[in-house]
């Protein structure tokens, strides 16, 4: 993991090197940078303490945690080398809790195909190697699941369980903006465990950390901006909808946008490993051990369709196949629906050498994906980083390297 973070650093960034040439950015140290770097750095700037003038055109000034967190390193090695090397620690922590949870779930050898699934995830790899909060969606998605599966196991679970996750979760949110997606699994979790009573105490809880947040910026900033009005903008066209024929068109997209979001925000390998083990153990979905993955992936999709069956609305879209990052925390119950899956198709021996098979290409190619640019092979890598997030309007990642170069950070 720690190799496969360097070498998708420097010019084989990913969330950089995907861009058109055009609107790439460079960084100090001669590296490229996402367009949006400098709203990224300004975070940085803020909680370093710097003037209101350095940071305050921020997009993403709500999204404290991250460069709390990060804030050490970035002060003693510079933005970009403090804020990787955050990222590599931070996601070495998270493997690690992975690993702990798998050893106690899991068979050995169950457990070791869950770990390569895991270290050889190309959506760690396309954020990790530059200073952004994008780069804790993966061990945020992990920690909270944990924490999500905790608290269904344990039968002496409370109302001052569910209050503190709730507020935990809305603390994780402060880095970036998972808690619909884990707030509402959780949701669910509490109402199976008929705790539902505390739900109207709990949700509030969430929320209090973002609100508060926002109403400190707000006595220095303003708060409002494109980013921040996405969401309630969606939420107005499905109460102030008028182009009936405009929105038919977009709702006729769905199924194809819903195929394509599926594949694309993992990478295909994942979901394709996914929907093989679907075809031999589909009652896995129905597990009492599944069911923390279950209600994710069940909120994950009513997120894909409120952004997507949404009538039309002004600015920056979330519908359609562009933006199937979204979905990335996907990957949680994906992985472990394999996992538990290969555990009970280890008894059928006619099965087991088609299943090893599948998790061996698996990894194959999730190695060519990240290892493709430093080794000079990346047209694997060029078409699934452009598909899952379509900030280009065509693949560019091969094309970038040859101008840029394959150095990653320290050459």
């Amino acid at each position: 993991m720690t190799l496969g973070s360097w070498f998708s650093s420097g010019t084989l960034a990913p969330y950089a090197t995907t861009l058109p040439a055009q609107f790439i950015r460079q960084t100090p140290e001669g590296y490229p940078a996402n367009l949006d770097h400098a709203h990224f750095q300004q975070v940085d700037l803020m909680i370093g303490g710097y003037p209101k003038e350095n940071w305050s055109n921020s997009h993403y000034l709500r999204r404290v945690l991250y460069s709390i967190a990060a804030r050490p390193l970035t002060a003693s090695l510079g933005f970009l080398y403090g804020g990787v090397l955050f990222n590599v620690l931070l996601s070495l922590f998270a493997f690690y809790l992975y690993r702990r949870f798998l050893e106690h779930r899991f068979k050995p050898s169950t457990s070791k195909w869950g770990l390569w699934l895991l270290a050889l995830y190309p959506g760690i790899f396309y954020w990790i190697g530059l200073p952004y909060h994008h780069a804790s969606i993966v061990p945020l998605c992990l920690i909270q699941f944990f924490l999500m599966s905790r608290f269904y196991e344990d039968q002496q679970a409370s109302g001052k369980n569910v209050w503190m996750l709730f507020l935990l979760f809305g603390v994780l949110g402060l880095s970036y903006d998972l808690l619909p997606i884990f707030a509402g699994s959780l949701a669910l979790l509490v109402i199976e465990k008929k705790l539902w009573r505390f739900l109207p105490t709990a949700l509030p809880l969430a929320l209090l950390p973002s609100i508060l947040v926002n109403r400190t910026l707000s006595l220095f900033v303003e708060t409002e901006n494109a980013n921040s009005k996405i969401i309630p903008t969606i939420i107005k066209s499905y109460a102030n909808w008028s182009q009936s024929d405009l929105w038919w068109k977009e709702i006729k997209e769905v199924p194809r946008v819903l195929f394509l979001n599926f594949f694309d925000s993992n990478f295909w390998t994942l979901p394709s490993l996914f929907l093989l083990f679907l075809i031999f153990s589909h009652r896995v979905l129905l597990n009492k051990s599944y069911r923390p993955a279950l209600y994710l992936l069940i909120t994950i999709a009513g997120l894909f369709f409120f952004n997507n069956l949404a009538p039309p609305y002004p600015g920056w879209q979330l519908r359609g196949t562009w933006i199937a990052r979204i979905y990335q925390p996907m990957f949680v119950p994906l992985i472990m629906f394999v996992l538990i899956s290969f555990d009970e198709l280890r008894k059928n021996t006619n099965r087991l050498a088609l299943m090893r098979t599948a998790l061996a290409l698996t990894v194959i190619l999730n190695v060519w994906t990240i290892f493709g640019g430093i080794t000079g092979a990346p047209q694997l890598s060029n078409l699934v980083y452009h598909r899952f997030y379509m900030h280009s309007p065509k693949p560019v990642y091969s094309e970038n390297l040859k101008k840029l170069g394959r150095r990653p950070l320290g050459f």
